[in-house]
């Protein structure tokens, strides 16, 4: 339950950044034309402006508390995974014969243990939701492309495949 509600997290996360992007260029929009308004001593209507900021800066707080959640969230699960393979690990060494403390140091083993517990401590807390978040952020700007105009975002592909390919 706690991985689900960390991906949906991730997912909103990224959809409000590369939804801010586009929402701040609608905003300039609105902006410049209120100010084309005013100068043409038209009546200009701030309240679309100041509704547009409010939803902006709900956006942006959605994701805020989403980013916060996720790294919570992984967090709790990575300290639970690595207690249970601790506890496996020492449980093992409980198990081994002792002559094989005699051939190996004891600094060697919990040094093995050590940098391998923290190795899968970072892959689960941090390289994960990195490659999830930015699986899902070039996926969401990718319909976000497509919705905008599919005609650039199929010059853009081919653009990045050319520049893959060279």
């Amino acid at each position: 339950i706690h991985f689900f509600v960390a991906f949906l997290c991730i997912v909103i996360s990224s959809y409000a950044s590369v939804y801010s992007a586009s929402f701040i260029s609608s905003l300039l929009s609105e902006i410049e034309f209120q100010l084309i308004a005013v100068k043409a001593n038209l009546s200009s209507d701030m309240t679309q402006i100041i509704n547009q900021i409010v939803i902006m800066i709900c956006v942006f707080t959605s994701g805020i508390i989403a980013s916060l959640l996720y790294a919570l969230l992984m967090a709790v699960i990575s300290q639970g995974i690595l207690k249970n393979v601790r506890d496996k690990m020492f449980k093992n060494m409980q198990r081994l014969p002792i002559r094989y403390f005699d051939t190996h140091s004891f600094g060697d083993i919990m040094s093995h243990y050590t940098n391998d517990t923290d190795a899968l401590e970072q892959l689960i807390s941090q390289s994960i939701p990195n490659l999830l978040t930015s699986i899902i952020t070039i996926v969401v700007a990718l319909v976000q492309m497509i919705v905008l105009s599919w005609q650039l975002t199929i010059v853009v592909l081919v653009t990045v495949f050319l520049m893959f390919f060279v």
